[in-house]
């Protein structure tokens, strides 16, 4: 794999930043929401992080979320364990 900006210490960073995915703030909360009326299909999350985006996502049985660092894929598997996740480098 590629050297990446994301490392384990900025996912950290992130993790405390942004905290718990499941609480939906602001103006993402307004975007996705709309966005989410547009999905009707399967889902590939690129740097999909802890999964931000899965609350907005109407089924998780064709969702795939993909990312560089273990520790975001870990958050995410944790909040949200019926999701697919796959650690990788787009």
């Amino acid at each position: 794999m590629s050297d990446s900006l994301w490392t384990e210490e900025r996912a950290q960073r992130y993790i405390k930043l942004y905290g718990d995915p499941r609480k939906k703030i602001g103006t993402q909360s307004l975007l996705c929401r709309d966005a989410s009326r547009a999905i009707a299909g399967s889902v590939l999350d690129l740097g999909c992080g802890m999964g931000h985006l899965i609350p907005y996502i109407p089924n998780l049985d064709q969702y795939v979320g993909l990312d560089y660092s273990e520790m975001m894929l870990t958050c995410l598997e944790n909040f949200f364990p019926e999701a697919r996740t796959v650690h990788g480098d787009a």
